[in-house]
């Protein structure tokens, strides 16, 4: 039986896809992917830490069809 994981030890990336004229206001956060380290393959769960002040995601104006 594999040893029972702690959300601590799973290793937090400190990036953003944002582009550079955002990452001021995003950064830093602290993600970690804990679908992954759990082992789960159908849905993705995240843990996301950010300090006060800054932005979750920015706003998309809706003008532009993707």
């Amino acid at each position: 039986m594999p040893k029972p994981l702690k959300i601590e030890e799973v290793v937090a990336r400190n990036s953003s896809s944002y582009p550079t004229c955002f990452q001021d206001r995003v950064l830093p956060r602290h993600k970690r992917a804990l679908g992954d380290a759990f082992g789960l393959t159908r849905i993705g769960i995240n843990q996301t830490v950010l300090p006060p002040g800054k932005w979750i995601f920015t706003h998309k104006d809706g003008t532009v069809w993707e």
